[in-house]
C-alpha cells in the first residue's frame, strides 16, 4: 500500500493506531465493573449457600421473606452490573467499528479521488482495496486479542490479590486426645 500512495498508507496506519487506542481506553472501566461483579457474585453465592444450609431454621423462624428479599437484591445488583458491562462493551465495539469503517471509507474516497484525477489507475485502486481488506482482518484479530488480554489481566490481578491474602485462622480446632494408658475393665 505504501508503494501506491504514502497518504493512503499513513491514513490506514493512523486509523489502525486510533482503533487500538480506543479499545485500550476502556481497560480501567472494565476492571472496575469486573471487580464489582466478582464481589457481588461472591456475596450472592454465600447467601445462596447460607439459605440452602439453613433452610430448616429459616422455615422454623418464618424468615423466608427477608432472606428472599436479600437474595433478590443481590440478583438485581448482578443484573445491573451485567447490564453496565454489556453497555460498556457495546460502546467500545460501536466506537471501534466507527473508527475502522471510517478509516476504510476515507481510504476508499482518497483512492477514488486519485483515480478520477488520474494520479492512480483503476488497477491500483483495486489493488489498494484488496490490500486494505487483507490488512483489516489481522488488525481486527489483534483487537480481539487485546480484549481477551484485558480480561485475562483482570482475572490474574484478582487471583494475585486472593493469593496475597493471609490465611484465615481455623474457626474450630479439634481437641487432640492423648491416650497414654488403655485399660479394660471387666465387670
Amino acid at each position: 500500500m505504501l508503494m501506491y500512495s504514502v497518504s493512503v498508507f499513513l491514513i490506514f496506519l493512523a486509523g489502525s493506531i486510533l482503533y487500538i487506542v480506543w479499545i485500550s481506553v476502556f481497560l480501567r472501566e472494565r476492571r472496575k465493573l469486573n471487580y464489582k461483579q466478582f464481589a457481588l457474585a461472591s456475596r450472592e453465592n454465600s447467601a445462596t449457600l447460607e439459605m440452602v444450609q439453613g433452610m430448616q431454621e429459616i422455615k422454623m423462624h418464618n424468615a423466608e421473606t427477608p432472606f428472599r428479599w436479600k437474595w433478590e437484591n443481590m440478583q438485581r445488583g448482578l443484573f445491573g452490573i451485567g447490564f453496565k458491562n454489556l453497555s460498556l462493551n457495546q460502546i467500545q465495539n460501536a466506537g471501534a467499528l466507527f473508527i475502522n469503517e471510517g478509516k476504510n471509507l476515507l481510504v476508499t474516497a482518497i483512492v477514488a479521488t486519485s483515480v478520477i484525477k488520474g494520479d492512480l489507475t483503476l488497477g491500483a485502486m483495486l489493488a489498494i482495496q484488496y490490500i486494505l481488506g487483507a490488512l483489516n482482518q489481522p488488525v481486527q484479530q489483534f483487537i480481539g486479542f487485546i480484549q481477551e488480554f484485558q480480561d485475562a489481566k483482570i482475572s490474574l490481578e484478582r487471583l494475585n490479590e486472593i493469593h496475597a491474602e493471609e490465611d484465615e485462622p481455623q474457626a474450630t480446632q479439634t481437641p487432640k486426645i492423648s491416650i497414654k494408658k488403655l485399660q479394660l475393665v471387666y465387670l
